[in-house]
């Protein structure tokens, strides 16, 4: 049974590019083995990491957030590393909560839009409506609790 791959197997494995591999790499999210060539070698605990992050960026944890759920990923099992993981994970639920928010009030918003033939009667309809006034508070408001939290994760 094959225990370590080429860069070139862990992308096609993982569905991402090579750059991106190094890169995660470069961020010290993953760590190949280096062969006497200088050739990367990729693990299984490496191709979990790779498949791990996949999933945490599809579900919009940050590289920060990805990191500090790696680093514990790697260290043994204690009360502390449990109830930091929580922490982590409770924080993430809140921040995705507002997000879902922030998707519903932008969803509601695009169904009332009408689909005109062309954007100058969509100029008129939103006129005729004070949609621009609502528009324009609308992405005001979710621009500013997105700056928030973006200042918060930095």
């Amino acid at each position: 049974m094959k225990t370590m791959w080429t860069i070139n197997e862990a992308a096609k494995m993982t569905h991402l590019s090579k750059d991106t591999i190094r890169y995660y790499e470069k961020e010290k999210l993953i760590f190949p083995e280096r062969k006497d060539n200088n050739y990367r070698f990729y693990s299984q605990n490496d191709l979990l990491k790779l498949k791990y992050i996949v999933v945490m960026k599809y579900a919009h944890f940050s590289l920060k957030e990805i990191k500090a759920f790696l680093i514990l990923f790697d260290q043994e099992l204690s009360e502390a590393c449990n109830l930091e993981g929580q922490e982590l994970l409770k924080k993430k639920i809140t921040d995705l909560e507002k997000t879902i928010v922030h998707y519903q009030s932008i969803l509601d918003l695009l169904k009332q839009i009408p689909y005109p033939e062309n954007f100058q009667e969509l100029l008129k309809y939103w006129q005729k409506n004070n949609a621009v006034h609502f528009l324009d508070h609308f992405i005001e408001a979710v621009f500013e609790e997105i700056k928030e939290e973006a200042d918060e994760n930095y």
